[in-house]
């Protein structure tokens, strides 16, 4: 989405929960609740359910998985997100921390290392998607 928090042409937000949340094995977090057949309370689904399948059951099943899912990692997820994507841009555009990074930091349980493994990820995430096109599309498997 765009304008949404920390929007990025170079590596969208969205994108860096769906890293985070491979990278540190989060189950319970926004792709978690979407695998589940949530929403988490932002995206719109596409309608690619099969046509018998009513609007009824849909809304039945969104409402069992969020029920479901509690968003336990949700959380975490957010503090990730906001980790890597601050180190990502202070290191790809030669800038300082954001003020909160630190808090962030704690908060996310993060080790060093993991934080740097993850950022090689987000380079490769970046340059995978900056050859997208409009109309294009890039596929990432959720395990």
């Amino acid at each position: 989405m765009n304008p949404a928090p920390g929007y990025d042409d170079l590596l969208p937000h969205d994108l860096v929960h769906l890293l985070v949340e491979l990278h540190w094995g989060l189950r319970d977090g926004i792709y978690g609740e979407l695998a589940a057949g949530g929403n988490a309370g932002t995206f719109r689904l596409a309608d690619t359910r099969p046509a018998d399948e009513t609007s009824r059951e849909r809304r039945r099943k969104a409402r069992r998985a969020q029920r479901s899912h509690h968003g336990a990692d949700l959380g975490r997820s957010e503090h990730l997100a906001g980790v890597v994507h601050a180190r990502w841009n202070a290191r790809r555009h030669a800038t300082g921390l954001p003020d909160w990074y630190a808090n962030a930091l704690a908060a996310s349980g993060a080790t060093e290392d993991e934080v740097e493994s993850a950022l090689a990820e987000a380079e490769a995430l970046s340059a995978r998607w900056r050859q997208v096109q409009i109309g294009d599309a890039m596929t990432l498997e959720w395990t």
